[in-house]
């Protein structure tokens, strides 16, 4: 043991030239070790040799797991993928390898290999692949060559398609009134359809501009010179945002725009309709004879 002086025949003495030993580390403790040669001759004198010292047997893996992404998240664009990869008391981690594989199909694929110390990670590009699940794990491997495979984080959701949300009501271009206006959704104000085909719409989002002015909704009034969104509820496939008629200050022409965003964050630019609010009854004509 390294520092202790007490010494241990590695094996049998060796006779014939090049001297060397076969050592089963294995059959000692991991640790650090000192080693030396005694050289006999035929005469019987001896020299004892100069030490080598701290040679480190490691034969223990090492450990580690991924640590993000989390098992079931929704990913999308460039992610970082990371481990705890760690080698207490051994040898030191020397690299860790990230794969993924198709979501239960065992055939792995490499992400990227650090071997640039903790923390353990590397970029990857989910644009370069489907959109889809996925499983990953990570390959730790120490200064000595002993590996340790991770246990898998199963079905991570590649995502990086725009979700979808379309209009119900208004229609673009038309006149409202408030018996209309009333009528066009389940409670009276804008409503639609939305959709998304991976890890599903969070939020629809709604903002309401009053053409004369340029001013979009916000608290109340329209007092906003940048646009500012609604958030609208969700129920099965379809959106609605309660708008009362009698919230609007005054007929005229008014841009209502809808965009929706996925549990990935993916967001759609979204459609906009154009309208008319126009609840006043005409003037009363002149009559001449």
């Amino acid at each position: 043991p390294a520092g202790a002086g007490t010494w241990t025949n590695v094996g049998a003495a060796d006779t014939t030239s090049p001297y060397s030993v076969s050592f089963d580390t294995t059959a000692v403790s991991d640790g650090l070790y000192d080693l030396r040669a005694i050289t006999l001759d035929s005469a019987g004198n001896s020299l004892t040799s100069a030490v080598v010292a701290n040679v480190r047997v490691d034969n223990t893996n090492p450990t580690g797991s991924v640590t993000a992404p989390a098992a079931g998240a929704n990913v999308r664009q460039t992610i970082t993928v990371s481990s705890d990869s760690l080698d207490s008391g051994g040898s030191g981690v020397a690299s860790a390898r990230f794969e993924r594989s198709p979501a239960g199909a065992g055939t792995w694929t490499d992400i990227g290999t650090d071997s640039g110390g903790a923390p353990w990670e590397v970029s990857f590009d989910t644009t370069g692949v489907g959109d889809g699940l996925y499983d990953l794990r990570v390959i730790t491997t120490d200064a000595v060559g002993n590996t340790l495979t991770s246990g898998v984080v199963a079905n991570v959701r590649v995502d990086n398609t725009n979700p979808s949300a379309l209009f119900g009501f208004p229609a673009s271009s038309t006149a409202y009134a408030a018996s209309a206006w009333d009528a066009g959704c389940a409670a009276a104000g804008f409503c639609g359809t939305q959709s998304d085909g991976g890890s599903g719409v969070q939020q629809v989002e709604v903002s309401i501009q009053r053409v004369s002015s340029g001013l979009y909704w916000s608290a109340g009034s329209f007092s906003s010179p940048t646009e500012v969104y609604e958030t609208a509820s969700l129920a099965g496939s379809d959106w609605s945002l309660a708008f009362a008629s009698g919230n609007f200050p005054a007929d005229g022409d008014y841009v209502v725009h809808a965009r929706a965003r996925d549990a990935a964050n993916n967001m759609e630019a979204g459609p906009s309709r154009t309208f008319t609010y126009d609840n006043s009854a005409p003037s009363v004509p002149a009559l001449s004879y």
